[in-house]
């Protein structure tokens, strides 16, 4: 076969084009490798480059810690009984907001130098405003009162003589027109007065107590100056109601200013009296069969020993489960200039189911009134 110079030709063509092809895909591959290892080397400098997270000083870690232990401690004692030191019965006075101006404190300092701590005094700061402070929530599950419940409109209030504003503390009783109306520190014309303001009601009264009802009350028997007892006659069958007003712990917190002249004395003896009192008022409820109320003005908060001489019976603070809010009835009177405790409580035995309670006006005495919507379940 002859040399054929066009074929050949063809084929040189042919082939300069494939190896031309092999080399333009080769340099595109390593360009393209190159282009990845510079990108990635450049990623390792900016990383390389990069400052860490600097931490937090470790001063601003202690005062987080600091603002969370404060009301970590009053806590544990309230827990622990707090009338069992003159310095925690002194503190259950005292507003509770006070134990969150450390967090307070701390916290613009720990947003500037250490974000990732915040949490600490943000922590604080909820849960000296929640349980603290005594923050309520009811309960969003109403109960649906039956064909044999009974309603009744409770309100307790230690009107103090109505020495302060007498025509206020009229028109607070004519504004809520309760079922059953539960008063400490009744002056001998008042009665009058006050019947003004509830026409038709039945009432008895024993030196400082009073009760007022519309339906019949059967006589008031004191005891010991610190309650009395009385029974109302209701279409579900007798009700008995104790309007208690407890030892008073004003001179006992005065004496704190004196306290390295008297020492803790003075406070002990008084959450001491206070609490024995409870204890004893206990005993008698132990006996009741009846659906019973305990109202009044027990001159200490829910956490203290002698509120809960009355929960452990199984009684319950009508604010406590259908109220809203912090329900604070004394201390507007005070340097602070508005109400900071819950010292006036209306506490219900097992029968009975709180709808609503709140804590009323306070123009008229020192302490606020409490009112509670309650519903007494058939037997």
């Amino acid at each position: 076969m002859g040399f054929d110079p066009g074929v050949a030709s063809g084929t040189m063509d042919s082939c300069n084009f494939r190896t031309t092809g092999r080399i333009a895909r080769s340099r595109r591959w390593e360009a393209r490798t190159l282009g990845e290892a510079s990108e990635t080397g450049k990623g390792k400098k900016q990383k390389a480059g990069r400052k860490p997270a600097s931490k937090a000083p470790k001063w601003v870690l202690v005062s987080g810690c600091l603002s969370l232990i404060f009301p970590a401690c009053v806590t544990l004692f309230n827990l622990l009984g707090p009338e069992q030191w003159w310095w925690s019965a002194f503190n259950l006075y005292l507003p509770q907001f006070v134990w969150a101006i450390p967090a307070l404190a701390v916290l613009p300092i720990v947003l500037w130098r250490g974000r990732r701590l915040a949490w600490m005094p943000i922590a604080a700061i909820v849960w000296v405003v929640w349980p603290l402070m005594g923050l309520c929530i009811p309960s969003p599950f109403a109960y649906r009162p039956g064909p044999g419940d009974a309603r009744v409109r409770v309100m307790t209030f230690n009107i103090k003589n109505a020495r302060r504003d007498q025509k206020a503390v009229m028109a607070e009783i004519k504004r809520e027109q309760p079922d059953v109306l539960i008063i400490q520190e009744m002056r001998g014309d008042l009665p009058v007065q006050i019947l003004k303001q509830l026409p038709g009601y039945d009432w008895r009264e024993s030196r400082q107590f009073a009760v007022f009802s519309r339906l019949p009350i059967s006589r008031l028997e004191e005891h010991g100056g610190r309650y009395a007892r009385c029974e109302i006659a209701s279409r579900s069958g007798p009700i008995v109601i104790y309007n208690v007003h407890l030892a008073s712990p004003r001179y006992a917190l005065a004496s704190i200013r004196h306290v390295r002249s008297f020492g803790s004395g003075p406070m002990e003896n008084n959450a001491e009296a206070r609490w024995k009192e409870a204890v004893s008022i206990g005993r008698d409820l132990e006996k009741e069969i009846e659906p019973a109320i305990v109202a009044g003005d027990l001159n200490a908060p829910l956490q203290s020993l002698t509120c809960r001489e009355f929960t452990s019976l199984g009684f319950t603070d009508a604010f406590a489960a259908g109220g809203l809010g912090y329900g604070y009835t004394y201390g507007h009177n005070s340097p602070a200039g508005h109400s900071f405790m819950r010292i006036d409580h209306i506490l219900i035995s097992r029968r009975w189911i709180p709808t609503r309670c709140y804590a009323g006006d306070h123009g008229g005495s020192d302490h606020r009134p409490v009112i509670a919507e309650l519903i007494l379940r058939s037997r």
